[in-house]
Formats: structure tokens, sequence, C-alpha cells
């Protein structure tokens, strides 16, 4: 008399955490030397009890509860004992079956945080500085579970381990002093899933900007008679740092030559003098400079190494003025004479007159 005997020694099946609640899992088989009826039983051995079922007549081994690799309550690998019994008290004999659960990717990585802030970054730091870091993990295994990052603004860069750093030039002059994008992470598996936070920096100003004129070259126009302080033109400047800015020529002066400039206003005027406009232009170099307050806390004092300086050229065209009468040179020395019978036509003297004025 023998025992029931199973067609392989041991039997194993590996299925996906996703695997669908009372689905075939594998099919046990035993053959009865005795042509009985052979009913089969399910066993867990240690951890797992419910988690399975089996036909009592088909051998066939099914999910009886949902799976979750996640859950750690819930073992990775199943030993199960299957047992086969002969109808009416005859032979069993029994086999190890192992089955395998698989992770699936059926978790997003998530941040720590919604929204990563930094506050009081200068704007003008150095290219590829570390400003703040972020982190993400993700409840998969292997490389379900591996993450890379990514930043949807291209001021800044962020890492494998989630730092972030400048990848330009910062300003504190745009944006309303701060930058606001998305970091997100996402996994390897297949297909991937991903997460978001949003990441808010705030800039802090720096005196990092030079005063801009409206246009590099004026072009005023001024009449050759025009007396002391006659209004030549305006330059106007700004500056982005909303420092304060004061104006004068090339060398520090406030004049230059017949003109002068007022230092908080741009206007340049004749000077207060003796005026001979006798060229047909002059050329200003000006300038701008800012006073630096723009990033200082009140009565502290100013870094002049911070202080900037622009300049402008301002090409004054003198106007000629119908301001000389025509002069007959040799009219002293005139003295015709002309035949009594000439006819009506007939040259009498030639005369010759010069007028100072242009045009």
């Amino acid at each position: 008399k023998r025992p029931p005997q199973f067609y392989m020694p041991s039997y194993e099946a590996e299925i996906p955490e996703s695997q669908k609640k009372d689905s075939d899992i594998i099919s046990v088989k035993a053959k009865s030397f005795a042509d009985r009826e052979i009913r089969y039983t399910l066993k867990a051995q240690g951890q797992g009890a419910g988690t399975f079922n089996i036909g009592p007549s088909s051998g066939i081994v099914k999910l009886a509860k949902e799976l979750d690799f996640e859950d750690l309550r819930q073992p990775h690998i199943y030993q199960l004992l299957v047992t086969a019994t002969e109808d009416s008290g005859g032979f069993s004999t029994s086999v190890e079956l192992t089955i395998r659960v698989s992770d699936v990717n059926d978790n997003a990585p998530k941040f720590e945080l919604p929204d990563y802030q930094a506050h009081n970054i200068d704007e003008d730091i150095t290219i590829g500085t570390s400003i703040l870091k972020v982190k993400a993990s993700d409840a998969d295994s292997g490389s379900n579970a591996d993450i890379a990052y990514s930043v949807s603004d291209d001021h800044f860069a962020v890492d494998s381990d989630g730092l972030i750093s400048n990848n330009r030039r910062l300003d504190a002059d745009s944006n309303n002093a701060y930058y606001e994008f998305q970091v997100t992470a996402k996994d390897k598996g297949e297909p991937s899933r991903t997460g978001t936070a949003t990441v808010r920096i705030y800039t802090e100003n720096k005196n990092d900007e030079e005063p801009r004129f409206s246009q590099q070259v004026y072009t005023p126009n001024v009449d050759e008679n025009a007396g002391p302080n006659t209004l030549v033109t305006t330059v106007v400047a700004s500056d982005k740092d909303g420092d304060g800015v004061t104006f004068g020529f090339v060398g520090g002066t406030t004049t230059s030559g017949l003109f002068r400039i007022e230092p908080n206003t741009g206007v340049i005027r004749l000077i207060n003098g003796n005026i001979n406009l006798d060229r047909d232009k002059y050329e200003l170099n000006v300038t701008a400079m800012d006073d630096g307050k723009c990033c200082v806390d009140s009565g502290e004092p100013i870094d002049p190494t911070t202080i900037h300086t622009s300049t402008a050229v301002v090409v004054v065209f003198i106007t000629d003025v119908n301001d000389n009468k025509p002069i007959f040179i040799d009219c002293a020395s005139y003295a015709p004479k002309i035949e009594e019978g000439a006819p009506n036509g007939s040259p009498v003297i030639k005369v010759h007159a010069l007028d100072k004025d242009k045009g």
C-alpha cells in the first residue's frame, strides 16, 4: 500500500501584489495508487493564514484576500503546506508550496512637505550655491522606489539628493523678489509615477545694478544766440535697485565749458555767464551715479565699492539764427558811369554783399 504522490517534489509560484482576489495561482495535483478520490487541504506555515485557499477536489490554489507589498503585516514569501488525503480513510501525503509576492509600482513618490521655502537669499550669490534641500520617499521597493528630482525653473538645479542650487544669476529686482516653482520626484518604475511640491525662494536685494539712461545719446538743438541759463535738455536715468541717482559730467564736475548740469534733476543748461556758441556742435559726456541706499538700513554707512556709475553722450547742435544783415564790402568805392545813349539793359556796375549767417 502506497500513499498518494504529488507530481512535483515541491511547488513554487510568483504573483504581483496586484493579483486579483479569487484568481487562480497554481494547480497542485497528486496521484492515488488505490484509485481513490483525493481531497486537498492547505495550511500556512508561519504568517499568512487565510491568504490562500485550495479547491478540495481540483487542487487549484486561489488568492483569498487582497495583497499589499508595502503592508508590513504581510510577508513577501508565503510558505504553505498542501496535503492530499484519499477518501474513506486512505493514506495522505504533503508537499511544500512557496508563493512569492512581487512589488508593483502602485505608490507615487511623496515629499515630506508640500511647500518648501528659503528666505533672505542674496541675489548675488555665485552660481551653484546650495539653497535648500527637499526630500521625497516612495513606499515601493527596488527600482520602483528609486527617485530622480527635477525643477520647473531653469534658474535652479536639483541633484540626486534633493539639494537645490541656483543655476543662473538671481535678480531680486524682478519677480516681486521671490521665485516660485515646482520640484518633481519621479520613480523609475514602469510606468513611472511622480509627486510634486512647491518651492518658494525669497531673494534679498543687493546694489548690483547700475543706473540706466533712457537713451545713450541725446541730440538737443540750441540757438546760436541763446543767452545764459538757457535750457538745453534733460537727461533721465533710473536704477532697478531703487537707489537715488545723481548726475554730473565725466570727471565728477557739474560744469563743462559753457554747460552746467543739475545733479538731482539731470537738467542741462547754459552757464550763467558770457555765452559765445561759436561751434556747430558740442559733445558732453554725462554720468549717472547711484547712492547705494537701496540695501542698507537707515543710518548705516555705505560701502563705496558698491556704488555704480554709467555714462551717456549729449551732442548739442547749434542752430543758426538770422541775426546778421548783408553788407556791401566795397560800397565806398562805387562810382558807376554810363553813356547817355546806352540801350536798356546795359550793365552799369557789379556789386558784392556778404551775410555772416548760414544757409
